[in-house]
C-alpha cells in the first residue's frame, strides 16, 4: 500500500497513470480532501481502468473529472 500526499485532482491522475506505465497492479485508489474529517473516497473502478487502457482523449476526461472532484487545494495565508 502507497500514500501520496497530492495537491488537485490532475495530480492524482499523473501519479496513477505514473505507477500504471510502470507495470504495477491497482487494486483501488482513495482521495481524502485534507481537513475534512471525512473518510477516503475511493474512485470508481472505471477510473482505474481509463488510466491503464484508453487513450489520450479518454484520460483527459478523467483528468477534467478529477479536478472537478478535487480541485486544487487552497493554501492558508
Amino acid at each position: 500500500m502507497f500514500v501520496y500526499p497530492v495537491q488537485q485532482g490532475g495530480h492524482a491522475t499523473d501519479l496513477l497513470r505514473r505507477f500504471l506505465a510502470q507495470g504495477f497492479r491497482v487494486k483501488a485508489a482513495f482521495m481524502v480532501v485534507q481537513g475534512s474529517g471525512e473518510k477516503g473516497q475511493q474512485l470508481a473502478p472505471a477510473v482505474l481502468e481509463h488510466l491503464a487502457w484508453s487513450g489520450a482523449e479518454q484520460e483527459a476526461r478523467v483528468r477534467a473529472e478529477l479536478l472537478s472532484k478535487y480541485p486544487p487545494l487552497e493554501l492558508s495565508r
